[in-house]
């Protein structure tokens, strides 16, 4: 039974090695949608990685699907079609799907004005800005 993954986004010297680390514990994540991340050509740097690392097709499934999807005793397929979930058919499905990489401030800008992910910290009416505190120390 495996308890754990050994999870990577980029990491080709770890997959030259995946037969000593072991194949059936390798997961490839995109860690979609950070901007420190191969995101959005994910796929394409995974590949490229697995290509000269010399991965077959068998270890490529358990890496970049498989062995995931059997750890957390998950069948993708039972939600969506496997023909409807390659790279260019999810790619077809999502073109209205802005990813564009953009610093973290930006995306928060953007969310907050279209009213999505927008995070109030309990102690922003409490805690006075430092500019404010500063003047509040001189009195």
């Amino acid at each position: 039974m495996t308890t754990f993954l050994a999870c990577f986004i980029t990491d080709p010297a770890g997959l030259k090695l995946r037969h000593d680390i072991g194949v059936d514990i390798i997961a490839w994540e995109c860690d979609y949608p950070h901007t420190d991340t191969t995101w959005p050509e994910s796929p394409e740097f995974a590949w490229k990685e697995l290509q000269d690392a010399g991965a077959t097709d068998e270890e490529i499934h358990k890496i970049t699907w498989q062995n995931a999807t059997r750890f957390f005793d998950w069948d993708p397929f039972a939600h969506t079609q496997r023909e409807q979930t390659t790279v260019g058919a999810l790619r077809a499905r999502s073109r209205d799907v802005d990813t564009t990489r953009m610093p973290r401030e930006q995306w928060r800008r953007r969310n907050e004005a279209a009213g999505i992910g927008a995070i109030l910290s309990p102690l922003r009416d409490v805690v006075p800005p430092a500019d404010a505190r500063h003047s509040l120390r001189k009195r």
